[in-house]
């Protein structure tokens, strides 16, 4: 197929692998050195952390395996508000960096909003595929979803929110099977943001 023929959304087959491996890298897009920002998130996560501390609300490590990686740090606002809406963050990071420790910033502005908010771990590749970090998000998600009344969150307005590889695993976590309309996570999301 030419150029020509390709729509604008199908033209990532015309490219190299280098030519790919350059797109798919949030690095090139601001000349390589992106630490400024990972530090920025590190400093953000910390901070939300502490503030969420200090405000008397309890951080919970969920685990969904037995590798280290394999947990959701959830935090939900005090008790006694009734089901509150769950917001579920997955970490960019180019499936290869990052992880829930950098991706705890938006918590205290969702607590502050009566929304409680969790950060989702994966093992990162290349020591996992994508497939293997998919189905490890889908796990983790599963887990929130029976988690729901224990930690007083509601099942039915659960967001599963991500950024770069984690819109990416987000979108891929919420797919229907070709079997049924109902996803793999044994809960209907309320949105994939």
């Amino acid at each position: 197929m030419s150029p020509e023929q390709n729509p604008p959304q199908l033209r990532w087959r015309e490219l190299s692998n280098a030519e790919l491996e350059r797109e798919y890298s949030p690095s090139s897009a601001i000349g390589g050195d992106f630490s400024q920002y990972v530090e920025a998130y590190i400093a953000r996560s910390e901070a939300a952390r502490t503030q969420c501390f200090n405000a008397g609300s309890t951080l919970i490590e969920l685990r969904y395996g037995s590798d280290v990686s394999q947990s959701v740090d959830l935090v939900v606002p005090a008790a006694g508000v009734g089901p509150v809406p769950l917001l579920v963050f997955i970490h960019g990071g180019y499936w290869q960096l990052l992880s829930k420790r950098e991706s705890f910033f938006a918590a205290t502005a969702c607590l502050d909003q009566g929304i409680a908010f969790a950060a989702v771990d994966y093992t990162l590749a290349p020591t996992a595929s994508l497939d293997e970090i998919v189905n490890e998000c889908r796990r983790a998600l599963r887990l929130l979803g029976e988690s729901a009344t224990e930690y007083g969150y509601d099942q039915h307005r659960i967001f599963i929110a991500g950024s770069s590889a984690g819109a990416h695993l987000t979108a891929m976590a919420g797919l229907t099977s070709n079997e049924s309309s109902t996803t793999t996570l044994g809960f209907a999301p309320a949105g994939l943001i």
